[in-house]
């Protein structure tokens, strides 16, 4: 079995290679052979790494809103993982009702990728973010903030609807099942996901984990 810190660094590397190359990056991490407690301390990992970009992202001039509290961003690390082991336990219940002969391991080890896509975004963003005020001589309005601004607004959407699409890919190798029934697979996994996600906004409407609900439907 891979070592848990080792499989961190892979996945660390995996957290920007995963835009360019998806199903290779997804497949690879699927033979990792994490693993539950290995799997699970990396996606600890993950979280924790996610979370620190997010603080210093926030505490970085310009954009919407206050700076994130440090309680804050603990809270949201903290329904990340929660909602990501939702998700996984759906997906891999949903492989196997459609025929999948999936090992829950191996399931876990691909859908890994996906909590280092969350990290890669989020270290485009802090390098978008440093560029902006770069280019902009530290302005934090006009063209600069309306930017920044932007970015905020559909930053997480997109992370969302990207981890959404690469669903498919863990689906495909992490499940060991056809392209046609991924597809279909995933289809039903973003509805009840974002059926879960909906229901928890209703019964905590103020909470402030539901910033990062966009990202949770993974």
């Amino acid at each position: 079995m891979a070592n848990p810190i080792a499989a961190f660094g892979n996945y660390l590397a995996d957290s920007l290679k995963v835009f360019l190359l998806p199903v290779s990056t997804i497949r690879n991490a699927a033979e990792r052979q994490l693993s539950f407690g290995s799997a699970f301390i990396v996606l600890i990992l993950l979280a924790v790494v996610a979370g620190g970009l997010q603080l210093i992202l926030s505490q970085m001039p310009g954009g919407l809103g206050e700076p994130a509290s440090f309680v804050d961003v603990v809270s949201q690390t903290i329904a990340y993982i929660i909602f990501f082991t939702i998700a996984l336990g759906l997906l891999f219940g949903l492989i196997v009702s459609f025929g999948g002969k999936a090992r829950f391991t191996r399931l876990f080890a691909a859908k890994l990728s996906l909590a280092s896509t969350v990290v890669g975004a989020f270290v485009i963003g802090l390098l978008g973010k440093l560029l902006i005020g770069l280019l902009f001589l530290g302005a934090q309005d006009g063209v600069a903030g309306g930017i920044i601004v932007l970015g905020e607004q559909f930053g997480m959407m997109a992370i969302g609807l990207i981890a959404a699409f690469y669903t498919i890919i863990v689906a495909r190798f992490g499940g060991e099942i056809s392209w046609p029934i991924a597809i279909v697979v995933t289809v039903v996994h973003f509805l009840l996901m974002l059926a879960i996600a909906t229901a928890y906004g209703v019964i905590l409407p103020d909470s402030n984990l539901l910033g990062i609900q966009p990202a949770l439907q993974i």
